[in-house]
């Protein structure tokens, strides 16, 4: 594709990073400043958590001791210990509490001036009886305390540990989360969790609902949480009463990562190189944020013709066409961990830390583009594309321990995506004709943020009920900004031979300066409570919560127009847009304000709910889970009615109030295998922007949208089993089947009924989705002690879904027979790990796939659009060669799968949208304390 025969002269060769560069420096001198401050002894750590096997709670005040030493630890609130000056060599943990059977663990093995994790579970005990006896197994401790409580779990769910996320080595938690069982992520950022997305899956920080910052969806895009702020994702898959009930298909918790016990520094530096973009000629945004609109468009801008000139001739110097970037950089990621804990007093502690990821991406696309209909080809266009994504996070956390029955907590986090694309593309239109090539350029900048504020409390009352009492409040704020995507048109006719020249065309969005900003805002506050009938072992669980949200959401657009005359057309914009060809007079172009009475919406939102669930012990082995959830909602939107002409706001509001009943049986068939099963009732809102019924444009799409004011609530009856077992560790095998039926969903269709293909909402009768997961991870160390160090897994997901739309007048009604969007009938996961013996290296071989799932859909003559089938396998190899340094090495898309659109689903299915993903090939250091 030639690229270069558009694009201005001058040609923008990439500068070296001297700034990260300096940093890398700068933390590396602080941390070998640090290192050599250190204590050198032959002494090392032990750590760990000790948690109920049953109910996977933490065992507070349990006793952990080395064998043959006074040397120990006792646990805290949250059941975690750490034995420090721990002689170097094999060591025996013993680990007790009241009530609770013993367990010594042999075998630990503790290095001088290291950290061992050791985590053990408790096995509740009417009698003294000789304790348990098992091998510490030191590279699978964090998902054996993952597994612990996920086995006494009271619904069913799926997670990921930190530990699982640095062997695959995924960036974000999008790239992390589509090897769960079940979940799929859409795009690397939207959530799908068996087969459903948007407003049935929720994703969550610490607990608690985060705002979105797309303004015409609720989602919170997964990429915008770097891997490296996470300690851990669980991924919940049916619903409790103590968990918000605007979910269905799941919800998933990212944990971030806590205050350490002693103090931590790490510093790690990462390189990668793509095959489709590193020193590939791509296209480059050279102007990113320098937009002067902010400075010239106040709002008396346009009362005078002088005022509109000067506007006008500012604008048009901003950057119109994409420069040519040579020699295009490697991928890049920095990351700094600090942490340490304080002795404030006896049992009084606090400790801190802070973390910053800092993470530069690049990609060129070279794609083929093209729309059908009745089997005619209406465009074609080869594009070129490229796109720089900046991102970066900061986690600070302070935990408060007062004594071993009272715990405060705050955690402030932001992170920030800013992505720069260039766009190129050339080609042929049906509406112009075959004697026309068609120009495409676009300039686009965009930034998303999100930044929360959370504080909280766990308070163990022994003396009040012997209960528990958490409370939390949250402060979040999302942010979206864009400002001035630019596109712009030219046609060249080849009927008119040699002579023939370029000319920019004001046609559709050509020429328009589009200008978005977006806020989103929640405050919640929520209260959980907790407390055991000690005649029969029943535990109630009761509490409430109170959330406010608010989003403001609007756009400007400006554009040159032509009032008379015939002003230039050749050539390029710069060209163009000159100041002696901006005014107000003949041969001239005029910047107007082409901004719509509807580009602008404004929504409050009041959610308050109450719970009330137990768990109560039938007999030992059977657990019954009931309760239910009565949450309402008060939704107030205000934006333009469209049909008074005035742009008078309206309202549009939504209110609801509804109860959600659950039930559910947990049968510990034996110590490791668990039989689950529950049903539930669920609701999906409708979103924001579905319900007012005017037309916004999708700029990313380039179709236009509108909203139905008459959409119901959907709402969602939820059938679970499970049946789950725990060899030992990090060790599970566990087949799954739902259900989930759905009075009058809400899908997306396009309205045939209109002159033009409108993108618009409507509730169906019904809908089903169905499925079955299986999942088996098992070291190989059953079959010999020699394998150990071996581990193998794999999950597939088997789903199912359908829904039918029915649209039109009374006399011609259309129905759609189709899955749920973003829905794939099969989704796998592959993984074989290794661990060392001495824990110096590790690594593993990936494999992830997916089947063809539903992208979009077309009028409803045409088949609909479906993201194809794409097959991945990664490799990555983490070293430790000591004195706190390791290395990381990584191969990502080995086995080269492209993206790709077809129309249907078939073999012979057209290609709508296709390119090279590229094979990524990092190295990284690492340097800790």
């Amino acid at each position: 594709m030639e690229i270069h025969a558009l694009t201005p002269t001058h040609v923008r060769t990439w500068r070296y990073p001297w700034r990260r560069i300096a940093a890398a420096m700068i933390a590396l001198a602080l941390l070998w400043a640090c290192q050599l401050v250190r204590a050198a002894d032959s002494t090392g750590v032990i750590a760990g958590t000790v948690l109920d096997g049953r109910s996977g709670e933490p065992v507070i005040g349990a006793s952990v001791l080395i064998a043959g030493t006074t040397i120990g630890a006792a646990t805290d609130l949250d059941g975690r210990f750490r034995i420090r000056n721990a002689p170097a060599g094999a060591q025996t943990v013993l680990v007790s509490s009241v009530g609770y059977q013993s367990k010594q663990i042999s075998a630990v093995e503790v290095k001088a001036q290291d950290v061992i994790t050791v985590d053990a579970a408790l096995t509740a005990a009417a009698t003294e009886i000789a304790p348990i006896v098992v091998t510490a197994e030191r590279a699978r401790a964090s998902e054996a305390a993952v597994m612990v409580r996920r086995r006494a779990a009271a619904n069913v769910t799926d997670g990921m540990s930190a530990e699982m996320i640095r062997k695959t080595d995924d960036g974000n938690a999008g790239e992390a989360l589509r090897r769960v069982v079940g979940v799929t992520v859409v795009d690397g950022r939207s959530l799908v969790v068996r087969g459903m997305g948007g407003r049935y899956s929720t994703v969550r920080l610490n607990g608690a609902t985060i705002p979105s910052p797309e303004p015409e969806k609720r989602e919170v895009p997964l990429d915008m949480f770097p891997s490296g702020l996470i300690q851990d994702m669980v991924a919940t898959k049916t619903f409790t009463p103590d968990q918000p009930g605007d979910f269905s298909g799941g919800a998933v918790d990212l944990e971030t990562t806590e205050s350490p016990d002693q103090l931590v520094m790490k510093f790690s530096s990462t390189g990668s190189y793509n095959t489709e973009t590193t020193g590939k000629r791509a296209l480059n945004y050279a102007d990113v944020g320098t937009e002067p609109l902010p400075e010239l468009m106040s709002a008396d801008w346009g009362k005078t013709s002088a005022s509109i000139e000067q506007a006008g001739e500012a604008l048009a110097l901003r950057q119109w066409t994409p420069t040519t970037r040579s020699g295009m950089p490697y991928n890049s990621s920095l990351s700094l961990e600090i942490g340490n804990r304080l002795a404030l007093a006896d049992n009084v502690s606090l400790g801190v830390a802070g973390s910053v990821t800092d993470r530069t991406s690049y990609r060129h696309v070279n794609s083929l583009l093209q729309e059908l209909s009745a089997g005619q080809t209406q465009l074609r266009y080869d594009v070129s594309q490229g796109v720089k994504t900046a991102s970066r996070g900061g986690l600070g956390t302070a935990t408060l321990l007062l004594g071993s029955h009272h715990k405060l907590a705050a955690r402030v986090m932001y992170t920030r995506i800013a992505d720069s694309e260039a766009r190129y593309a050339r080609g042929f239109h049906a509406d112009f004709g075959p004697e026309i090539i068609v120009e495409e350029t676009r300039m686009r900048y965009v930034s998303r943020e999100i930044s929360t504020l959370q504080l909280n409390g766990e308070h163990n009352l022994p003396g009040f009920f012997n209960s528990r009492v958490q409370w939390r409040g949250v402060v979040s704020d999302a942010g979206r900004e864009e400002p001035g995507t630019l596109t712009n048109e030219y046609h060249t006719n080849l009927e008119l031979g040699p002579d023939t020249v370029r000319r920019w065309e004001m046609k559709g969005l050509s020429g328009v300066n589009v200008y978005m900003d977006h806020d989103d805002n929640d405050a919640q506050f929520s209260l959980d409570w907790s407390f055991p009938v000690k005649a029969n072992g029943l535990q109630f669980k009761v509490g409430g919560l109170f959330e406010n949200k608010s989003r403001n959401s609007e756009a400007r657009r400006y554009r040159f127009s032509n009032y008379g005359g015939q002003p230039p057309t050749a050539g390029l914009a710069e060209a163009i847009f000159t100041p002696d060809n901006i005014g107000a007079g003949r041969n001239q172009y005029q910047l107007t304000d082409g901004t719509y009475v509807l580009d602008h919406y404004d929504v409050n939102q009041h959610v308050t709910a109450g719970y009330l669930m137990a768990e109560w012990p039938l007999w030992r082995e059977l657990q019954v889970v009931c309760g239910a959830r009565h949450e309402n909602s008060d939704m107030r939107l205000y934006s333009a009615d469209e049909g008074s002409g005035t742009g008078a706001s309206r309202l549009y509001p939504l209110r609801t109030g509804d109860w959600l009943p659950m039930a559910g049986i947990v049968w510990h068939a034996t110590e490791k295998l668990n039989l689950r099963g529950a049903v539930s009732r669920t609701l999906g809102r409708p979103e924001y922007r579905e319900l007012a019924p005017f037309v916004w444009q999708d700029y990313a799409q380039g179709r236009a949208t509108s909203g139905n004011p008459a959409l119901k609530t959907c709402y969602i009856t939820n059938y679970d089993l499970r049946c789950e077992y725990f060899p030992g560790g990090g060790d599970v095998l566990a087949v799954s089947v739902f259900r989930k039926e759905f009075d009058h969903p809400i899908e997306r269709y396009v309205d045939p009924s209109r002159s033009k293909p409108y993108v618009s909402f409507t509730n169906a009768a019904s809908a089903s989705n169905y499925g079955v997961e299986f999942e088996a991870r098992r070291s190989l160390e059953f079959l010999s002690p020699r394998l150990s160090t071996i581990t193998l897994g794999g999950s597939l997901s088997l789903i199912h879904s359908n829904v039918v739309v029915e649209v039109g007048g009374a006399h011609e009604r259309h129905a759609y027979d189709r899955p749920l969007t973003g829905q794939s009938p099969y989704a796998v996961n592959l993984l074989a790990g290794y661990t060392a013996p001495n824990g110096k290296m590790n690594g593993a071989i990936v494999y992830n796939a997916f089947g063809d799932r539903l992208d979009a859909l077309d009028v409803f003559t045409e088949p609909p659009y479906y993201e194809r089938t794409r097959h991945q396998l990664d490799l990555t190899l983490n070293r430790s060669i000591g004195w706190g340094v390791g290395l990381k090495a990584s191969a990502k898309n080995l086995l080269g799968s492209k993206y790709r659109v077809t129309q249907g689903r078939g073999d012979k299915a057209p290609v709508t949208e296709e390119y090279e993903l590229g094979r990524s090939y990092s190295l990284g250091v690492s340097y800790s304390l």
